[in-house]
């Protein structure tokens, strides 16, 4: 073997069993408002995991968070800086509870879905089964109302 080449049979390792995947990961207390930040960006996560330790895994297009090995949110990712990321299905179970605030709801004026400002097509026919679905669920709802669904 010439001098200063190495030898190939010992210079290369086996490649890994699991593929390298390029995010970072970190361990967080989401907050009373089921907010969780990563790098100094605000990302939601379901109510029932308000004040839980969650994990983060964020690369170039999202972040997961995970609470133990269950995914229970994901994001696009954010680049820029104090900003916040809300799915408005996380807050569903905290407006079950409290139908009336479905109008200043944040989550759902950041979305789109309502505004206590802007009349949406169609809003009031979805806050109207919503809530109706609501009464259902806690028996206060007629059966003439279900069959008209």
């Amino acid at each position: 073997m010439p001098y200063g080449q190495p030898r190939l049979s010992t210079s290369f390792r086996p490649l890994p069993v699991v593929p390298f995947e390029a995010s970072r990961k970190e361990s967080r207390i989401s907050s009373s408002l089921s907010l969780v930040r990563f790098d100094d960006n605000d990302y939601s996560v379901p109510v029932a995991y308000a004040h839980h330790t969650v994990t983060l895994k964020g690369s170039c297009e999202e972040v997961r968070i995970y609470s133990g090995p269950e995914e229970i949110a994901r994001h696009e990712r954010i680049w820029a800086k104090e900003q916040i990321r809300l799915d408005p299905v996380h807050y569903l179970a905290l407006l079950e509870r409290k139908p009336g605030s479905l109008d200043y709801a944040r989550p759902m004026v950041f979305s789109g879905f309502a505004s206590p400002r802007i009349t949406l097509p169609g809003f009031s026919a979805v806050a109207f089964i919503l809530s109706n679905a609501i009464a259902c669920r806690i028996g206060t709802i007629s059966a003439s109302f279900l069959s008209t669904i």
